[in-house]
């Protein structure tokens, strides 16, 4: 038999089987495209974020040095600043798979870069010509423009990156992270969901055609169980893009959702804790990785119980919590709530009947002032104020 009229045979089953495959597909992408456009805008607020935070950071000390250690540094106040930056940057690598911070500055036609980058295993990258592509975030953020873009790195490779200017002239700062390790997960989810549902089409259709007519009931029944597991896929993705995988409880996406959200409504006052473990680091280092999980798990149950279902708790960072307080009438509230918090997270954690782990916590508390101020403002507020608590010696909290 030709392959003309072997087409022609079976044109029903491989008519069936396009359909199939076709719905199949677009569901999938569809449903995979609305995901990662919620990630690709996780990753926007974060950097965004993220970048405010270090410039506020630097900025601070750059004021600081500039009144208190303009002698420090053989180069002057700002150079001590930066030795500060650099070796802050060392120290902490990164943030995600490739996620960087770049700082940079005007030096005649080129930029100098002065972070080492982790992709240059811990080297600072040569100076790029400022009229290089190379260069656009960088450039933006050193002609006083601030904002968020996608770009080619100093290594010539897509990022998705956040800039700002210094309030020391000319000097920029800016986050980025390959867009690839965006686009990856969900890439590989498409390939992975299409080539199951390929095979899953494909041996139903051919055994229907061997068995014939009786079958058509259970291929109808597994083509409904195929949509409910897409279903149920689609909701525990969606699920798992707003909720922290280790604790439970609400990721910094959902976080910023929930912040905007709770802010929006009418003659409502909103509250914001910032919480940071003490003395978590040496439990990893001492327990390893599993037992700090068990803390962070046991940490997050107790911050649970201890607010109101209608208020929100997340999982910001590493051992970074954040609680939104809604209907709170004065700032008095808010402390004896933080006090409570550093009262239960001070309980032990039981490891074994005969071991148990203490850690405390320092918490940033902030009241939104008015519905002027923004979101990132009033997050930025109370990580300040939580770093003033875990300055002050931890086990306390801090009013931002």
């Amino acid at each position: 038999m030709t392959i003309c009229n072997y087409v022609i045979r079976y044109k029903r089953v491989f008519l069936l089987i396009a359909v199939m495959v076709l719905v199949t597909g677009v569901s999938t992408v569809s449903a995979l495209i609305v995901l990662y456009q919620a990630a690709y805008e996780r990753h926007r607020i974060d950097l965004t974020h993220m970048l405010q935070v270090k410039v506020n950071l630097i900025n601070a000390v750059g004021r600081f040095d500039a009144l208190h250690s303009w002698n420090d540094h053989p180069d002057g106040a700002f150079a001590a600043t930066l030795s500060q930056v650099v070796d802050a940057n060392l120290k902490q690598g990164g943030f995600g798979a490739s996620g960087e911070f770049v700082l940079g500055r005007a030096e005649d036609e080129y930029i100098r870069f002065l972070l080492p980058s982790r992709h240059l295993n811990n080297q600072i990258s040569p100076p790029i010509a400022m009229s290089s592509e190379q260069a656009a975030p960088m450039r933006m953020a050193l002609s006083g423009q601030q904002g968020l873009t996608t770009g080619i790195d100093y290594r010539g490779v897509p990022v998705l990156a956040a800039y700002t200017p210094l309030d020391e002239t000319g000097f920029g700062l800016v986050a980025k992270i390959d867009l690839t390790e965006i686009e990856q997960p969900f890439i590989k989810a498409v390939v992975i969901s299409f080539v199951i549902a390929i095979s899953l089409i494909c041996s139903a259709v051919i055994l229907f055609h061997k068995v014939t007519s009786p079958l058509i009931f259970k291929l109808e029944t597994l083509v409904g169980e195929r949509t409910k597991q897409l279903d149920k896929a689609n909701k525990e993705l969606h699920y798992l893009s707003q909720h922290d995988a280790l604790t439970g409880i609400a990721n910094r996406h959902k976080f910023i959702q929930e912040l905007r959200v709770a802010r929006a409504l009418p003659n409502n006052n909103t509250g914001l804790l910032f919480i940071d473990l003490d003395g978590f680091k040496p439990v990893n280092d001492q327990y390893g990785h599993p037992i700090g999980d068990m803390v962070l798990v046991q940490i997050a149950q107790r911050l649970r119980e201890l607010i109101r279902m209608d208020d929100c708790v997340a999982r910001v960072g590493g051992d970074e919590f954040a609680v939104i307080l809604t209907g709170i009438e004065q700032v008095e509230d808010l402390n004896q709530i933080a006090d409570s918090i550093i009262q239960a997270v001070l309980q032990p954690i039981e490891v074994t009947s005969e071991q148990h782990i203490t850690v405390g916590c320092s918490i940033g508390v902030v009241m939104a002032d008015s519905s002027e101020e923004s979101d990132t403002s009033l997050i930025t507020r109370a990580d300040i104020a939580m770093y003033k608590a875990k300055g002050s010696g931890g086990a306390c909290c801090v009013l931002g």
